[in-house]
């Protein structure tokens, strides 16, 4: 742990040096579901489970825009940067690196996951999380879409919902992904297709409220940049007129992942057309609607970028390699059953030492 603390403490060194933080999480993270997109985690709520409550916490209450010091969570070790928060929703983004274990701490982990794969056939889940201290967590799998929080990629899980049949009430053997082991309790399964319109009505009639309150506040900031661009107004003072906040950026590139902005979006895209000293936009983002005024453009320096050109090349090259690497390992365990003996052969090496040894003669 004091290794990966001292590596999260490098990380974090170069991500304040101005390193992309969709880079170092590509190349460093250990959680595959937000690797490939800079760390983000989409929206994040206070109530949510699929989190340990200490990263919750640390969502909640650092302060937004800033990369904190490595929070320690029972998933390894993050890099954490809460990039907006609105009342009881948060965005934001993290690197997560996991922590090793000791051969005898694999072999616990191992010996914990042959009990649990013992009581499948006999036990529920609520049975056997109850005796082995467990929580147990819902989820939903599809044939096209098998993601678990904390498991990562469940594909073993997908198929024996779908491939095996399993009626509605078994309990899965143990699986294994990267991250985790895991078992399964098939609690319902639902046809593919249109669901009737009486279950989805309040989340119709929600997204409609969303829809139109978005539409008419695309109105209003419309009027506002009328108000900007004719000079009538200047942007701090329509914000205090409005009880708006006005937030700067800072330079950022196309590819960057800006807080308050997003990435690789509409947003960007504005910005980026837009001549310095005059206003983007209005342009929608999820639920927000943004208005901004360009204040600097820097241009791309040719004699900059072949000064950096070793440095991004090595770096694309590593990234190149971890992504082949994950290509193949995916492409194994698609085309392979593997079956896991750690646990017998640790079991055998422990019993092989507790015998007595008989000494040699010649």
């Amino acid at each position: 742990s004091a290794a990966v603390m001292e590596r999260a403490e490098n990380i974090r060194a170069e991500l304040l040096d101005g390193i992309s933080w969709e880079e170092l999480a590509e190349i460093e993270s250990d959680d595959p579901a937000s690797a490939g997109d800079g760390g983000q985690l989409g929206t994040l709520t206070r109530d949510s489970d699929d989190w340990p409550e200490s990263f919750i916490e640390a969502v909640f209450s650092r302060p937004a825009g800033e990369i904190g010091e490595p929070l320690l969570t029972s998933r390894g070790i993050h890099l954490l940067e809460v990039l907006e928060r609105d009342g009881d929703e948060a965005e934001a983004r993290h690197i997560l690196l996991s922590i090793d274990r000791s051969d005898e701490a694999e072999l616990r982990l191992l010996t914990r996951a042959d009990s649990l794969d013992a009581m499948a056939p006999n036990r529920t889940l609520d049975e056997i999380a109850s005796e082995m201290g467990l929580e147990i967590h819902e989820g939903e799998i599809r044939e096209d879409f098998a993601v678990l929080p904390g498991v990562g990629e469940a594909m073993e899980g997908r198929d024996w919902i779908f491939e095996d049949r399993e009626p509605v009430g078994s309990v899965s053997p143990v699986f294994e992904t990267r991250q985790a082991f895991y078992m399964l309790e098939l609690t319902s399964r639902v046809r593919s297709g249109v669901l009737p319109l009486e279950e989805v009505s309040d989340e119709i009639r929600d997204r409609l409220v969303r829809e139109k309150k978005v539409e008419q506040t695309l109105e209003e900031a419309r009027a506002m940049r009328d108000e900007l661009q004719d000079g009538s107004v200047d942007l701090d003072a329509l914000a205090e007129r409005e009880e708006l906040r006005v937030e700067s950026s800072g330079l950022f590139s196309r590819m960057d992942a800006v807080p308050g902005l997003g990435q690789r979006n509409a947003a960007i895209g504005a910005a980026f057309g837009t001549e310095p000293g005059s206003f983007a936009g209005p342009v929608r983002q999820g639920g927000q609607v943004i208005l901004m005024e360009v204040t600097e453009k820097v241009e791309a320096d040719r004699e900059e970028f072949l000064a950096q050109k070793d440095i991004l090349r090595q770096s694309m090259v590593a990234q190149l390699r971890q992504e082949r690497l994950m290509q193949w390992l995916d492409g194994l365990r698609e085309t392979t059953r593997i079956v896991d003996g750690r646990a017998d052969f640790f079991r055998a090496v422990e019993e092989q030492d507790d015998q007595p040894q008989i000494p040699m003669a010649f």
